[in-house]
């Protein structure tokens, strides 16, 4: 350190100056270097928080894209399953209507067979009877008429029953495949 001051002791006042001024500005350099830096480590650190945020948020967001994806697949299953049991349910339907027009078809040609053979029967007895007869034998035809009436009455509310059953079912099998396609619609 002597040496140093015996040095700058023995140069001129304009060097010492000169190189006073060199090392403040090397010092103010190297400062400002310094602050530099630091500014960009504390610059570094906030991207790197920042850029490790975003990749949670993007994890994240996969992660609820997997999970809507998954749903969605559920909700396409399950609208699948749903639209075959309607599709049974409309063929059973069809079937039922169908078999219940046969049924009434046949009762219909049953009912008239059966009319047109008392007829017959009981036109020929009529004509071959007297008149005080004649009350004595409508007694069984009006007994066989109501039974059969109280027959065709039954069955043709039995079939407004099952029709009307089959209707709701259907609407609301209807209104299940509407929700589906709405959940469906939404989750897409």
């Amino acid at each position: 350190m002597n040496d140093l001051t015996t040095l700058l002791t023995s140069l001129p006042t304009g060097y010492v100056m000169v190189l006073s001024a060199l090392v403040a500005f090397l010092l103010a350099f190297g400062l400002a270097s310094l602050l530099a830096a630091r500014r960009q480590r504390t610059e570094a650190r906030e991207q790197s928080a920042a850029l490790a945020e975003l990749r949670q948020r993007l994890a994240e967001r996969e992660r609820r894209l997997d999970e809507l994806q998954h749903m969605l697949g559920e909700a396409q299953v399950k609208e699948a399953r749903l639209s075959t049991t309607l599709e049974q349910k409309q063929q059973h339907f069809a079937e039922q209507v169908t078999l219940l027009r046969e049924s009434r078809d046949q009762l219909k040609q049953e009912f008239e067979n059966l009319a047109n053979e008392i007829l017959e029967r009981k036109g020929k007895a009529f004509s071959e009877l007297s008149q005080k007869h004649i009350s004595g034998l409508l007694q069984p035809i009006q007994s066989e008429m109501k039974g059969f009436r109280e027959k065709v009455e039954s069955i043709h509310r039995f079939d407004t029953e099952q029709r009307a059953s089959l209707r709701t079912e259907l609407k609301h099998l209807q209104g299940l495949n509407r929700e589906i396609t709405d959940q469906a619609d939404r989750l897409t």
